[in-house]
Order: structure tokens, then C-alpha cells, then sequence
């Protein structure tokens, strides 16, 4: 129940940011950040997919006969990963919503439907979908290490409003998107109830 709660605040949040907030925000951003990018940019690359995608599946494939118990942790970061990349994926073709740089060079801020030029790939966000999905990930396999991975994952996702490629709400709904993605592999591969896993 408290993922749901959380989740559903999240997603309120996300909300009232798109409202009110988002073009603000990255305003303020393009305005008094932009010495920081190159920093933030750096921190980006932790929520770039390749790094979890390609090591889960030589893992899943080098361990599925010596270790099963390995090779099945391996299959569930890998599809989780890749399952809410997809998703993602899908939801940016759909509405096109154009990223932060257009709406400060153009004065571009609605949704283009079914774009598939990266400059209208905004919502939501691919990186934090991927480091939340890593996040819980380890909130389950590892959980001595779940705080230090959500905050990993949080910075992660500041780091791409930042840099001026998402919205503060597009981050916020990768972040759930991710999240369960993994909570619902999780519940497949392990066949645990999951609400109310500390």
C-alpha cells in the first residue's frame, strides 16, 4: 500500500509541476545552471541503459547453468531495464512533447503526437525511468543498499532537468514508471507479495 501511496503523490506532483512549474523551472535553469552543465552531464551517464542492459544479459547468459539463483537476479535487472525502456519509449512517440531547449530557442511547449525526432522526446524521462528501475532493483535484492540507490537515482534524475533535456515532471514520471516496472517483474520472477516488502 505505501508504494501505491507514494507513487500516486508522485504522480500528483508531477502534475501540479506540469501545470504550473515545468516551463518556469527550466527557465531558471537556462538562466542560472548552465555553468553546470558539463557536471551534470557527467552524472547523467549513470542513467544511461547500456550500462545495466548489456552486463545483466552477459550475466544471465555466462551464469544460467553454473548459478541459476545469479543467472535469475541478472534476468530480472535485465528485463526490467529494458521492459520500462520500452515503455518509455512508446509513451515519447505518442506525445511528443517537446524538450525544454525547444520551448526556450522557440517558444515550443506542446505535445507534436507522434514525433520521433529526439527533440520532442521529452516525457518522460528515459534516464530516471532506468535508474529507478535499477533503484528498486536493489531495494529488493540488496536492500542494505536501497537508500544509497534511491538517492543515486534521485540525483541522477535532477541531473537531467539540469541539463535542460526534461521537465521536472517528465522526471517525475519516468521515476514511477521505472519503479514499477521492477516492483511487477519482481512479483513475476520471484513470486513474492510485494506490498509491504521492507
Amino acid at each position: 500500500m505505501k508504494y501505491h501511496l507514494l507513487s500516486i503523490a508522485v504522480i500528483v506532483m508531477a502534475s501540479i509541476s506540469f501545470s504550473f512549474f515545468d516551463l518556469k523551472i527550466a527557465s531558471l535553469v537556462n538562466l542560472y545552471a548552465s555553468h553546470l552543465t558539463q557536471l551534470f552531464k557527467a552524472i547523467s551517464l549513470v542513467g544511461d541503459s547500456v550500462w545495466y542492459l548489456v552486463p545483466s544479459l552477459v550475466i544471465a547468459l555466462a551464469f544460467k547453468r553454473i548459478n541459476p539463483g545469479v543467472a535469475m537476479k541478472a534476468w530480472f535487472l535485465f528485463t526490467s531495464v529494458a521492459v520500462s525502456g520500452i515503455v518509455a519509449n512508446i509513451i515519447k512517440f505518442i506525445f511528443g512533447r517537446p524538450r525544454p531547449g525547444m520551448y526556450i530557442s522557440e517558444g515550443l511547449k506542446d505535445f507534436q503526437f507522434f514525433e520521433t525526432a529526439s527533440r520532442y522526446l521529452s516525457l518522460p524521462s528515459g534516464h530516471a525511468t532506468t535508474v529507478f528501475s535499477v533503484a528498486v532493483f536493489i531495494a529488493y535484492l540488496y536492500p542494505r543498499f536501497k537508500w544509497l540507490a534511491f538517492v543515486i537515482a534521485v540525483i541522477v534524475a535532477v541531473s537531467r532537468v539540469m541539463v535542460n533535456k526534461h521537465f521536472v515532471s517528465d522526471v517525475m514520471l519516468g521515476s514511477v514508471l521505472g519503479a514499477y516496472t521492477s516492483m511487477i517483474l519482481y512479483h513475476c520472477y520471484y513470486r513474492q507479495k510485494i506490498y509491504g516488502t521492507e
